[in-house]
């Protein structure tokens, strides 16, 4: 007899932070492959792990181990698919600019180049 295993693993980027509702945790994993194009992967947290995943920040790096299941729903008689990884393990890599966020209590931008408005003024 074959044993058939549905699991995937992805590692990767936070893009935006997750968004908690009565039951479910949801996020989505920002992969790059070999030709430098992003992919995301659509996340659910259920029970034990909304906990963990509501902590989710953007910046931040996650590896996430799960299930995939694929959905299909109709809107506007369209018929649309899903896919999303329903999270077994949720491990937090890298706080990444998460961290920095919550030091300085600002929004990281990755076009921010450090200056402030006052730099200007500044005699050096």
């Amino acid at each position: 007899m074959t044993d058939y295993i549905n699991k995937i693993t992805v590692q990767g980027h936070i893009a935006k932070d997750a968004k908690a509702f009565e039951k479910i945790v949801k996020f989505s994993v920002c992969t790059i492959d070999y030709r430098k194009q992003p992919h995301y992967h659509s996340c659910l947290a259920f029970n034990k792990h909304m906990e963990t995943a509501a902590e989710i920040k953007s910046g931040m790096t996650v590896k996430v181990e799960g299930a995939m299941a694929y959905g299909k729903y109709t809107k506007d008689g369209v018929d649309k698919y899903t896919a999303d990884i329903i999270c077994q393990v949720i491990e937090i890599v890298d706080r990444g600019h998460a961290k920095a966020e919550q030091k300085q209590g600002t929004t990281p931008d990755k076009y921010n180049t450090g200056e402030t408005e006052d730099s200007d003024i500044l005699p050096f």
